[in-house]
């Protein structure tokens, strides 16, 4: 009888592993450039490609250069700006497919330290940035996260 509780109990927790192991999967997404130098890719799209113009460094875009990403071919956003271990850590300008842009300082792919973001129906939020969120009022766009805390 114990066995069969010690089996089950042994099923149990491998099933587990299992499915947090597969839930890690679907979460974690870096994307390859055609050099094979990763980027972290935060929101991966079906089709999606990119191309880096800077260094690799252990396998991983690192330092200044131009990433664009790509959906089924198409040009679907470009960062110009500093990347360490294939994050945007630094400097640099996202501009998106809809021509929104943030110029400023990033820290592990969003928005952090001081930047301006510009959409393109004319909103403008310049200043402080940490974690993504903009620190002054009457911004409501996040840089690098879904949404900001009220």
């Amino acid at each position: 009888m114990w066995q069969t509780a010690l089996a089950f109990g042994f099923f149990i927790i491998s099933s587990i592993r299992a499915d947090a192991q597969q839930q890690i999967q679907i979460t974690l997404h870096w994307i390859t450039d055609s050099n094979g130098c990763k980027v972290w890719d935060s929101l991966p799209s079906p089709n999606e490609s990119v191309t880096w113009s800077g260094m690799c460094k252990d396998g991983y875009a690192d330092g200044k250069g131009t990433l664009t990403w790509f959906v089924s071919g198409r040009p679907y956003g470009t960062y110009d700006g500093e990347l360490k271990g294939g994050h945007y850590d630094g400097r640099g300008t996202q501009i998106w497919p809809t021509g929104s842009r943030y110029d400023g300082e990033w820290k592990a792919d969003r928005a952090h330290g001081h930047g301006t973001y510009r959409s393109t129906q004319g909103e403008i939020c310049s200043g402080v940035w940490v974690d993504g969120c903009f620190q002054g009022g009457g911004c409501t766009h996040s840089v690098g996260v879904s949404k900001c805390p009220p």
